[in-house]
């Protein structure tokens, strides 16, 4: 995202939409999200949105962060 449009919101109401359609469209029961380590501002939105975060790898050659969520968890939050 262009830097002009962070700390808007705009990250977190994007994947919230993406997250409902995953889960009440296709069904899916579990969601799973990587973000680079040194992304903080991504680490951020998956926590506020519930991600839970669950082990550390090395990924494409970056070490990443893996998060995962379930539909449970996810319904709880609306």
């Amino acid at each position: 995202m262009l830097p002009g449009f962070w700390i808007q919101g705009i990250a977190t109401k994007v994947a919230t939409a993406w997250i409902r359609y995953c889960f009440q469209v296709l069904g899916l029961k579990n969601l799973m999200a990587f973000a680079h380590t040194k992304n903080l501002a991504s680490i951020r939105v998956l926590e506020k949105l519930g991600f839970q975060f669950s082990h550390q790898e090395c990924l494409m050659g970056m070490e990443s962060r893996v998060f995962n969520m379930g539909k449970s968890e996810f319904e709880l939050r609306l």
